[in-house]
């Protein structure tokens, strides 16, 4: 999961990720201009407290996919009944992809636009070296696998 989330997201997004969770939008939508500064003080503290995986560990654990749905662990439960250390290959570039944009992404409202999200993580894994070009072209020929969207 992590080589999927690695590659869906560049590192250097994460704590502008975490720090619009941890900062309320609407408190400031009325000031934008001190949502910014509030939101690059947060970061600056991100950054300075904590490592690049203790980042990652805290963009996968708060993520938010959609359904009220938060969290890598929570996700994989969701969306394909299994712990995330049981996810194929595909399954977890699926996942990282929707970080970006649940909603766009979403393998129920727009399963074409997930697989080609889907499709690019893996390929990005591929060209990273973090799976072999066999393991990537037999991801991208995987359906999205998705439990009914009615199933909790």
């Amino acid at each position: 999961m992590r080589k999927a989330v690695d590659a869906a997201e560049s590192e250097a997004i994460r704590p502008f990720q975490v720090a619009r969770q941890i900062l309320c939008a609407q408190c400031h939508s009325h000031r934008n201009l001190m949502y910014g500064v509030d939101q690059y003080r947060v970061v600056w503290h991100i950054r300075s407290r904590f490592s690049k995986d203790q980042m990652l560990t805290i963009q996968m654990n708060s993520a938010y996919f959609a359904d009220d749905v938060f969290g890598i662990a929570e996700a994989s439960r969701h969306f394909f009944g299994k712990k995330p250390a049981n996810l194929t290959v595909a399954e977890a570039a699926l996942l990282a992809g929707m970080i970006r944009n649940p909603s766009r992404f979403s393998p129920y409202k727009h399963a074409e636009e997930a697989i080609h999200r889907r499709n690019q993580v893996i390929e990005e894994m591929r060209s990273r070296g973090a799976i072999s070009a066999i393991d990537a072209a037999t991801a991208e020929a995987e359906p999205l696998g998705v439990l009914s969207s009615s199933t909790p």
